[in-house]
């Protein structure tokens, strides 16, 4: 598999956002223009501070954008926000960095040199597409047997736990259609559609369970348990009600990326 020049450039493009790694504007560097990242003094309703916004995503809304586009560097202007009138003052004119230097390469990346970052990027990258198609394979040729009872028991465990929550939430589940009205309001789906969703994931979730106990790769408590607290903090009564396995599932899958590697470079 390669890795093309659009390839790397995209993920660079991706990781430079996600790190906020912003470099002086190279093109028309002193007019304000769609993308850029401007930097600007903000005094409005007695708060006064420095912003960064990026003209186009409407970060202060469509009229922000629009009175500050052709302006540079010192330029002034009037700002309405909640009804309040301030005055925003451009102080730098911006953009996301597009490519790696060593600098970059030893703060983000943990690498000495810009060439050592790209090459950990192109590992990530390769990483990424051999998952995208092996993994895909591995669920639609695998054969599940003889762990009926273990699903269906799973199944009506879950779905007994969404019958309290919709109980709890005052849903009469012996009225016709109520258990559905609910898992419509709170997953888009009736109970037959819920219940077909939790079978294809306990289905799949034994496939890796099967696959990491084949390659001796085992997970720690601990790796569950930094999973569980990450889950934990948004996941709500959904997750609560997965389960163990649902917990499980995501370390196995987070960890099948590297796995997969081990037959790739064989």
């Amino acid at each position: 598999m390669l890795i093309s020049d659009e390839d790397l450039s995209s993920a660079i493009a991706v990781d430079m956002y996600v790190y906020n790694v912003l470099v002086p504007k190279s093109r028309n560097a002193d007019i304000v223009e769609y993308g850029d990242v401007v930097k600007v003094y903000i005094d409005i309703n007695y708060s006064r501070g420095e912003k960064e916004v990026i003209i186009g995503a409407n970060m202060l809304g469509e009229d922000f954008d629009e009175n500050i586009l052709g302006m540079k560097v010192g330029d002034q202007f009037d700002f309405t926000l909640d009804g309040v009138i301030g005055q925003v003052t451009v102080q730098s004119i911006l953009m996301f960095a597009d490519s790696i230097n060593d600098k970059i390469a030893k703060q983000y990346y943990d690498c000495d040199s810009a060439q050592e970052a790209i090459i950990k990027i192109k590992h990530e990258l390769l990483k990424t597409k051999v998952f995208d198609y092996i993994y895909p394979q591995i669920i639609r040729n695998s054969r599940i047997s003889e762990y009926h009872q273990e699903r269906n028991k799973y199944v009506n465990r879950v779905v007994n736990l969404v019958v309290q929550d919709a109980v709890d939430e005052g849903y009469d589940i012996n009225e016709d259609g109520s258990i559905d009205t609910y898992l419509n309001a709170e997953m888009g789906m009736s109970l037959p559609e819920y219940r077909r969703e939790l079978e294809t994931f306990y289905d799949e979730y034994l496939i890796l369970r099967e696959l990491f106990s084949q390659e001796d790769e085992y997970i720690s408590q601990e790796e569950l348990d930094s999973y569980n607290i990450d889950m934990s903090e948004y996941a709500g009564s959904l997750y609560k009600n997965l389960g163990r396995e649902y917990v499980i599932y995501n370390v196995y899958y987070d960890k099948l990326p590297d796995l997969l590697m081990k037959y790739y470079q064989k």
